[in-house]
């Protein structure tokens, strides 16, 4: 029974998420452009909180009873970051099949700011729901920001 109301929450986030990260967006900047794709993923007002409650869900029952492939929400929320920091250095979007966007990047530091970020987002999020009013959703979008700042740039981590 458990199995089949994660997957039924899955489900029920995918169709309310995916519409709005795949979108079209135009925007100033990249880093805009990335951010607003980041920021569909933050409890920043009633739905998106209603939607981090749902993920919180999942990940409680995954770490009761975890899946024996491992976590699909974490593995689409780390194929997603992976490719906004491809995107933010350069890199071509993969259009190929939902299995092709799950690999690793060929870009160790693609890999490794992806995983940053995904933690950092991560982060933001139970921040602004574990300590109301310390990180607002204007500061998570520009903490958000100036982390992508960096992401973007090419070196060392």
């Amino acid at each position: 029974m458990r199995r089949h109301a994660i997957a039924v929450v899955v489900q029920t986030l995918q169709e309310r998420v995916y519409p709005r990260i795949t979108q079209p967006r135009v925007s100033p900047s990249p880093i805009d452009g990335v951010a607003s794709i980041g920021e569909e993923l933050l409890p920043i007002d009633e739905v998106r909180r209603e939607e981090y409650v749902l993920w919180c869900a999942v990940a409680e029952w995954e770490r009761a009873d975890p899946p024996q492939h491992g976590s699909t929400i974490w593995k689409e929320q780390r194929a997603l970051y992976r490719q906004c920091v491809a995107a933010l250095r350069g890199y071509e979007p993969i259009r190929e099949t939902n299995e092709a966007v799950l690999r690793p990047h060929h870009d160790h530091e693609v890999e490794l700011w992806a995983a940053l970020l995904h933690t950092f987002v991560d982060g933001l999020a139970s921040q602004i729901v574990n300590t109301p009013g310390e990180v607002t959703a204007a500061d998570a979008g520009r903490l958000l920001r100036q982390f992508l700042s960096v992401a973007a740039k090419p070196g060392p981590a």
